[in-house]
């Protein structure tokens, strides 16, 4: 990495007619400098470990141990377990495919760890 080029101060007309603006003003010093800022963009991907809350560990086991007939013998309400089913799809729980739901290889790992699990928000 090279150093940055040195950067030129204002010359002498310009400081001159920085002056005559500043004259009605009647300031008793000017001073001027660089600031020099840096920027740095990086994308971040941010895991935060948690434990599986026990809605979620019911409906991981849930679906473990009756796939076919799943949404049936669940007792939840049809729009708070279509909530779950879609935020556990989303941290990468669950799948749906043919209109049924399936644990995914992180559904399946978080259900068998009884250790905080890794799940993306």
């Amino acid at each position: 990495m090279s150093a940055p080029p040195h950067l030129a101060f204002p010359g002498s007309r310009v400081l001159l007619s920085w002056w005559r603006e500043f004259l009605p003003r009647q300031p008793l010093a000017m001073w001027f400098g660089h600031l020099v800022l840096h920027r740095i963009e990086a994308l971040v991907g941010l895991c935060r470990s948690r434990p599986l809350d026990p809605m979620r560990k019911a409906l991981l086991q849930a679906l473990s141990v009756q796939p076919r007939d799943f949404p049936a013998n669940f007792p939840l309400e049809r729009p708070l377990l279509a909530r779950l089913l879609q935020q556990a799809a989303g941290e990468g729980l669950l799948q749906e495919s043919n209109g049924h739901w399936h644990l995914t290889a992180r559904g399946q790992e978080a259900l068998a760890e009884k250790k905080k699990k890794c799940i993306k928000d």
